[in-house]
């Protein structure tokens, strides 16, 4: 029932509902309490720069309804949305069979720098859990109402996170799981409230959506950053003209304060704080390892010659990486010289004119 009234609102509309706005209407009385614990999930996925088979990162940025609701009911928006906003929690997932990826972001620290929420590292068995478990959670202690929270999914191009968390190593489709009652996109939110209006139908960045909002995007396709701003972008569009909005506190120092709170605040939901992707073991990083006589088959098949320190496992070698990406690349290059090779239709002229 709800995923039907809710088919049928915009993506701005469903949006205001999920933060305590304008309620989406028609919904049915036996759905009502339900359409009151909406949890909206934001998602982020990205990639190694140079095989984007290989997933890097998730970010995830998620509130429940009800935190929100109290918030709307006592007028306690702060600046600019900033309590409600300060509801959001904050994960980064960084996955431990591509940790040691590096990053090829000239514009980015990568995952060094991620400001929301704290990294957890996660094997891809651990990560589809994870989504498994923001994606089925059961209702308690609401009298009369049973079954699992409804689920609205949040992402700037949100097809694009779907399918990648679904086609590639993780391998998580939640779809059907059944509790996603609507997708909406930042890219339509800003069309909706007319904040852009591109032609032949281009769609807005983030970074020129974050722009836009009066707030930075420092250290982008980091994922929890790109999720974080994501969210706190749609919230700024759907409190465009609210009273909060012309608060004297400057957007840019909203969204700083936002960062640190989620920081401060983190509570994680699996994986470990630290990762070494050179011995494979959990409780320190990398640059901390001291393991010794660590041994790569790949390696040692080509007598690489590593420098010291650089030794590492076979799960864990480069050229193996980049022996992929290599075999990927010369795969698109060849589906691009089919595609080149075929016939173009013919070109029909206009008005019947010879």
């Amino acid at each position: 029932a709800l995923e039907g009234c809710f088919k049928k609102a915009t993506d701005l509309d469903v949006f205001h509902h999920c933060i305590g706005g304008n309620r989406i209407p028609d919904i049915p009385d036996f759905a009502e309490e339900a359409a009151r614990h909406i949890i909206l999930v934001c998602l982020d996925c990205e990639h190694w720069s140079n095989n984007t088979d290989e997933t890097t990162e998730v970010g995830i940025a998620t509130f429940r309804q009800q935190d929100i609701l109290r918030l709307r009911e006592k007028g306690d928006l702060g600046p600019r949305g900033e309590r409600l906003m300060q509801q959001v929690k904050f994960y980064l997932l960084r996955l431990i069979e591509t940790s040691h990826l590096p990053n090829g972001n000239p514009h980015s620290r990568g995952v060094d720098g991620n400001r929301f929420g704290q990294g957890r590292f996660v094997t891809f068995a651990e990560a589809r859990q994870i989504m498994h478990d923001l994606f089925v959670q059961p209702i308690k202690d609401v009298p009369g109402l049973t079954g699992n929270h409804p689920i609205v999914v949040l992402g700037h191009d949100v097809g694009h996170d779907k399918n990648n968390l679904k086609h590639k190593a993780i391998a998580f489709d939640m779809d059907p799981i059944g509790t996603v009652i609507r997708y909406i996109d930042t890219q339509v939110l800003a069309r909706d409230k007319m904040f852009w209006i591109g032609k032949h139908n281009e769609q807005i960045g983030l970074r020129q959506l974050v722009g836009h909002l009066w707030f930075e995007h420092s250290d982008p396709h980091t994922a929890a950053n790109d999720a974080g701003r994501t969210l706190i972008a749609a919230f700024q569009i759907a409190l465009h003209g609210h009273a909060c909005t012309r608060h004297a506190k400057p957007m840019v120092e909203v969204a700083e304060d936002l960062e640190e709170y989620s920081v401060a605040n983190f509570t994680p939901i699996g994986g470990v704080a630290e990762y070494c992707w050179r011995c494979g073991k959990a409780g320190h990083m990398k640059a901390a390892c001291t393991a010794k006589d660590l041994h790569c088959d790949e390696c040692e098949e080509n007598e690489c010659e590593l420098e010291p320190g650089e030794e590492h496992i076979t799960a864990h070698c480069l050229c193996i990486a980049q022996a992929k990406a290599n075999l990927r690349r010369e795969k698109d290059a060849e589906a691009r010289a089919v595609k080149k090779a075929q016939p173009k239709p013919p070109t029909r002229s206009r008005g019947g004119r010879p």
